[in-house]
């Protein structure tokens, strides 16, 4: 089974699109995907941790079966052929 996780570093520029951030993380919850944000200075301050974190997201992804989205296309599912935003 592979791991739907999506990691997601962020700097100063998205204090300033929080909404953004939301809208584009539901829609990717609905397809089916973990996001998981760290800051910079999650990295930066606490490597060990950031990594444990992954690791026990990557382990309980194997074991938890990822929701499937809307076959109707509703809110928070990306249609065939859409990407998430690559805007982050």
């Amino acid at each position: 089974m592979q791991a739907k996780l999506i990691i997601e570093l962020d700097g100063w520029s998205h204090d300033t699109q929080l909404h953004f951030d939301a809208v584009r993380e539901q829609k990717l919850r609905g397809a089916g995907y973990l996001v998981r944000r760290f800051t910079n200075a999650d990295v930066l301050e606490n490597l060990a941790g950031v990594l444990m974190t992954v690791l026990n997201d990557i382990e309980l992804s194997a074991v938890t079966p990822s929701p499937r989205p809307s076959p109707s296309g509703g809110e928070g599912a990306l249609t065939m052929g859409s990407a998430p935003d690559s805007n982050a």
